[in-house]
């Protein structure tokens, strides 16, 4: 994820997602660890990337994208990629099932900003 930020001209942040995200909703509102966040402003959005474990329990990993906008950029999602909205915010994520980092590949994310 550094690799991919230096790329972007994005910042590594590491384990802390910034104070301005804020997302009320499944499964944004039930992050219990963040790691491998990435923040930038990509057109006037600002724009955070980051790895996460949700929910209960041991929880279920998490690879997200989100951009502080009410609009949609990620019409062309893929399979088990889902968007949601909230507080101003939509973000793209993929659950994985099976407890292994790493379910949208850096090369799909780079797609994904490029769509912002």
């Amino acid at each position: 994820m550094r690799s991919l930020a230096n790329r972007l001209g994005f910042q590594f942040i590491g384990d802390d997602l910034p104070a301005t995200f804020q997302m009320d909703c499944y499964p944004m509102s039930e992050i219990k660890k963040a790691w491998n966040v990435i923040e930038g402003t990509r057109k006037g959005s600002q724009v955070v990337i980051f790895d996460s474990v949700i929910g209960s329990g041991n929880g279920r990993y998490c690879t997200a994208i989100a951009c502080h906008t009410t609009e949609n950029p990620f019409t062309l999602n893929y399979g088990s990629e889902v968007v949601v909205q909230s507080n101003g915010w939509t973000a793209l994520y993929q659950l994985r099932f099976i407890q292994v980092p790493g379910t949208i590949t850096v090369s799909r994310l780079e797609d994904l900003v490029g769509l912002v």
